[in-house]
Order: C-alpha cells, then structure tokens, then sequence
C-alpha cells in the first residue's frame, strides 16, 4: 500500500482478492496521465496455482494499448458521422464483404443491419442487369487504388429494382496496400424516370412535328 495512493492501492487488493477468490483471470483497462499524455494500458491479472491446487499469489502483466484505443476513438467519430449521412454507405473489406454499414444503407436495400454484416453487396442486391464489363473495370480500378464511380441498377430485398449511383474509394494500410473500400450510393431510381420521360416526349413532340411537316 506504500507504493500507490491509498484508493488506488485498495482498488488493486480488492481486484487481487477477487482473483484469488474466484481462480479466474481478470482483465481491465486503466489509464494513466504521463508527461501530459493520457496513456492507455490493459492489465491482466490470474491466480497462481500451488502444488497442492491452491491459489497462493496473483501473477499481473500490463500492456500498452494507447494506439488502439486512438483507433477507436476514431473509428468511433467515423461510424458517427458516417451514420448521420442522408446517404448509403457501406465499408468492406477487400474481398467486398462488408464489415459496416449505415441506416441509409438499410433503407435503400431494404436490408436491416444485421443482416448485411458479412455479406458480399454483391450477393445481396446484385440485379443480374449489368454488363460483367462493368464489374471487371470495377474491381480493376479499385485494386489498384483509384476511386470509381458509376451507375448500376441493383434490386431491394423485397425484389425492387432501383437505380443507384456509386462512388468506391479504396482505403490503404500503412505500407500503401488496398485493405478496404468505402462505398457512397445514391438513389438516382426518380432522376432516371425523369429522363426517361423526358426522352419519351421529346420523342412524341418531334414525331407529331415530323407529322406535321408532312
């Protein structure tokens, strides 16, 4: 108890005690100011069996987990500002299997969450009506870091077909490699409709003056 605060050293003997008590490990993350940084450790503490199997100590190692919990923070701050987007965004890994995804997302494919988590995009909400081309330059792009961008027609859960607009931009780890990509889709079923429609009756407007003409 001379080493540490009282309350800290109390802490430490009650965790000790429990351990002793109950002959299982314990995990914990505490943190630490040192220099003006806040240092992050994870301490693991575990019986030590006798001869006779009985728990005569406590063993404890710590290790530095600042990095990590840098990174969670951030992935934190990410998938918050992420999942307030009015837009769809899913992120995968490099196989496309997403690994999260936003509200958007859910309401645009008429997937819950859940149920996404895992799964190739391509599985889920591939309509069959693109040419394999387009997939082909697609992953071509994106392997070697470039960002792309295109229009598909994918359907809904619930068979809908609708078309979206895709941005893909690949993620790259420390070392430059590609380890994740990041897609942003929009809703683009109405415009399309629209300049169907448009097409439509400028078509009827130069048939009837062709008609006219005559």
């Amino acid at each position: 108890f001379d080493i540490y605060p009282q309350e800290v050293a109390q802490r430490y003997y009650e965790e000790d005690q429990l351990v002793m008590s109950s002959r299982l490990p314990l995990v914990l993350e505490e943190s630490k100011v040192v220099d003006d940084r806040l240092i992050w450790f994870e301490k693991s503490k575990f019986p030590v069996i006798g001869d006779r199997n009985e728990v005569i100590g406590v063993s404890a190692y710590r290790i530095d987990i600042t990095e990590r919990k840098k990174t969670e923070v951030a992935l934190k701050m990410q998938s918050a500002a992420f999942e307030s987007f009015a837009l769809a965004i899913i992120i995968t890994d490099i196989r496309g299997k997403i690994l999260w995804a936003n509200s958007s997302f859910a309401t645009l494919s008429g997937y819950p969450i859940p149920e996404v988590i895992g799964k190739s995009s391509a599985q889920l909400i591939s309509s069959g009506k693109q040419d394999k081309a387009l997939y082909v330059n697609m992953w071509r792009t994106i392997l070697i870091g470039k960002i792309w961008s295109g229009e598909l027609i994918n359907k809904r859960k619930d068979g809908q077909l609708y078309a979206e607009e895709q941005t893909i931009t690949p993620v790259l780890d420390q070392n430059g490699n590609v380890s994740n990509f990041i897609a942003i889709k929009i809703d683009i079923t109405s415009r399309k409709e629209m300049e169907k429609a448009l097409r439509e009756s400028e078509a009827r407007w130069n048939f009837a003056l062709e008609g006219s003409g005559d």
